[in-house]
């Protein structure tokens, strides 16, 4: 990956399966206090997508957290449950579950801008982590870890701390991509590997995971979820309750066959992907690059943006201008162009408003939506046509 140099993580790491329990993980992370640093900074992803107070959250995002709310309500019946949200983020998921009729509730989040965010609209959010939670909790009925496991260094020892918070057969609810379809689902190359996504589950290994640490399978539900406007992705949902005895399972060898399958279509993507940039651009050209962000990282090292001279990396956000890339600043979008170079933006979310603002802010220089370099909608991601 190309990574801005403030970012604790390597830029080349392997994913690996383990040849005892199944489980495929990427050595790319940082030590856990190094990531812990990084998501409470203003550079992490959950950091960016912190909400201010009164902003309201995308609607596909709100429509997912929305769905986890109501799976919750439909298991858990006492309204007067006391319900734990680890990683909650602004606290949208919490809000969703007051507005049907749950009054216990308390979330934990690294983000200090998140935290505030929740706390701003009447919600119990601590700064915390998983492994790091605040000590003057309590026992809850149920914790939820809504798409987290898949984000943490250590997940075993993760887990191991929630048998502290919970009653004897308290619930654990878990959300994670469902690696072993993620190949159905590519329009973005090599978008699960990311500076975000350490972990890689399916079923059988996530059940094997919680089964280790005390906590037995009490369902697990596929599902898809909208992760941006076109981009669909396959989940997990999955309910774990706290017994008193470890769980062991068999390894799960159709994990890592599946993730080879999944680096496979991205290949096949990124070989369209980079017939469309010749034929736009053609080999060797200067351009401007626009909206860094994981997907960027990504495209910049794994298609034909690599063999191109970048002229200038650009964003609009004042985070993203603190950061350098190769010791270059991302720059703001008033910097000056060269002439005519064309300017291709890595960014699908709210893809109108940004070409209209490109077209503003570089008058005269060819803009190019990423969504003109991916498989056209209809196509079958796996095939990459161009």
């Amino acid at each position: 990956m190309v990574l801005p140099d403030q970012f604790p993580q390597a830029s080349a790491f392997d994913i690996v399966a383990c040849r005892d329990c199944g489980m495929a993980y990427s050595t790319m992370a940082a030590n856990p206090a190094e990531m812990e640093a990084y998501y409470a900074s203003t550079e992490s992803l959950a950091s960016q997508l912190a909400l201010p107070p009164d902003t309201v959250a995308p609607a596909w995002q709100d429509a997912r957290l929305g769905t986890v709310a109501e799976m919750i309500a439909l298991r858990l019946s006492d309204r007067d449950a006391r319900i734990l949200d680890v990683g909650c983020g602004s606290g949208a998921l919490l809000a969703h579950l007051r507005a049907r009729g749950f009054k216990a509730l308390v979330g934990v989040d690294p983000t200090l801008a998140a935290a505030a965010s929740g706390r701003s609209i009447g919600l119990d959010i601590r700064e915390g982590t998983v492994t790091r939670l605040p000590h003057d909790l309590g026992i809850f009925d149920l914790v939820v870890l809504s798409h987290v496991v898949e984000h943490l260094p250590d997940p075993g020892h993760a887990l191991d701390s929630l048998t502290t918070v919970l009653h004897p057969g308290g619930l654990v609810s878990v959300d994670v991509p469902d690696a072993t379809r993620l190949a159905a689902f590519v329009k973005l190359p090599f978008l699960e590997f990311s500076t975000e996504h350490l972990n890689y589950f399916s079923g059988e290994s996530l059940c094997a995971l919680m089964g280790r640490r005390g906590f037995e399978c009490v369902s697990l539900e596929p599902g898809t979820f909208v992760l941006q406007p076109g981009i669909d992705y396959p989940s997990l949902s999955c309910l774990f309750r706290l017994s008193e005895r470890v769980h062991h399972s068999p390894p799960d060898p159709a994990l890592a066959l599946a993730l080879r399958a999944y680096v496979a279509a991205c290949e096949r993507c990124v070989a369209g992907f980079d017939r469309r940039l010749e034929d736009k651009v053609g080999p060797g050209r200067s351009v401007a690059v626009r909206g860094m962000g994981d997907l960027a990282w990504n495209l910049l090292a794994a298609t034909g943006l690599s063999r191109l001279e970048i002229d200038a990396y650009i964003d609009a956000s004042p985070q993203k201008q603190r950061l350098t890339i190769g010791g270059r600043p991302i720059r703001p979008p008033s910097v000056a162009l060269s002439e005519r170079i064309p300017v291709i933006l890595l960014s699908l979310l709210h893809e109108g408003p940004m070409i209209e603002a490109a077209r503003a802010d570089h008058p005269g220089h060819p803009i190019i939506p990423l969504s003109q370099l991916l498989p056209p909608v209809g196509t079958p991601a796996a095939e990459g046509r161009p």
